[in-house]
């Protein structure tokens, strides 16, 4: 009976083994989420996204678990490749991850709960489209990418890059309508598919500092955004609306702004006033 036991056990420690090497091999087999291995990187710039200030480039990694960095820099100031590559991709990723430590800093200072790794928050993870905006018109930019390693934070592989020129500053024609329902001022322009600007203002600061110029008011906003580099909450595309019910005052009318942008403000400006009854309820007049 005693070894009729053993010879049970042992048949079982067999089956066990082979169990756990089925799992393993299945594991094995199992692709891994990333890749920690170089892979080629294409850079296709969408010739015709291609406006004065505005760009699309379809990035598309061999291996779609790629992660990797991207960065468009006008051509005149930037790295030419070359001998220097790998010193110069060393050079970009110790200066992103340096920011990306300050900024996870001063996120830990403020008491933030979650703080993003540095591979989402400062690098790409398969194919995507780089849509770029607010570009100098008439200027070469080139635009990079390398693969990095996710868990060494460290570059791999070759640099990868291509060149494009922005097209000559043009005046683009959009309209817009305005309208208010409750709390809500609704902005809907004629064309989704290009890029403007929207502000309102107190109708005495429109007369009194821009004289009642909409594209000397309009340009002093995006001026503003500029010198406090915020230019990516500057541009606007779509519909969009915005909740007035804090900032309305029933006793003085706005002016209301809102023009195309490609690389300038648009001398096409639709103008509209603004006023609240007694009611609180907006009422809006278009003026041009």
């Amino acid at each position: 009976m005693k070894q009729q036991l053993i010879h049970i056990s042992r048949i079982g420690l067999a089956g066990l083994v082979g169990l756990v090497g089925l799992v393993l091999a299945a594991c094995s087999n199992r692709e891994a989420p990333y890749i920690t291995e170089p892979t080629l990187i294409d850079l296709a710039v969408k010739t015709d996204k291609v406006t004065a200030s505005t760009a699309q480039i379809s990035i598309t990694p061999l291996d779609d678990r790629a992660y990797y960095y991207v960065e468009c820099v006008p051509a005149d100031s930037a790295y030419r490749p070359g001998k220097m590559d790998r010193d110069f991709m060393i050079l970009v990723m110790d200066s992103v991850y340096i920011d990306y430590l300050e900024w996870r800093h001063d996120l830990l200072v403020e008491g933030e709960n979650y703080i993003a790794p540095f591979t989402s928050h400062c690098l790409k993870y398969g194919a995507q489209d780089l849509h770029l905006t607010l570009l100098s018109p008439l200027t070469e930019y080139m635009v990079y990418a390398f693969c990095v390693n996710p868990v060494s934070n460290q570059p791999m592989g070759q640099l990868f890059y291509s060149y494009f020129t922005t097209d000559s500053l043009s005046d683009v024609s959009m309209s817009f309508q305005f309208y208010a329902e409750n709390d809500i001022l609704y902005v809907l322009p004629s064309n989704d598919d290009r890029y403007y600007v929207f502000d309102y203002m107190y109708e005495d600061t429109y007369k009194e500092f821009y004289h009642s110029s909409p594209v000397e008011a309009l340009s002093s906003v995006v001026d503003f955004y500029r010198e406090f580099h915020l230019e990516e909450y500057m541009l606007r595309k779509n519909a969009y609306q915005e909740y007035l019910n804090y900032r309305m005052d029933p006793d003085v009318s706005y002016i209301l702004l809102a023009a195309a942008y490609d690389g300038a403000v648009s001398q096409q400006v639709t103008v509209a006033r603004m006023y609240v009854d007694p009611d609180g309820k907006p009422h809006i007049v278009k003026i041009n």
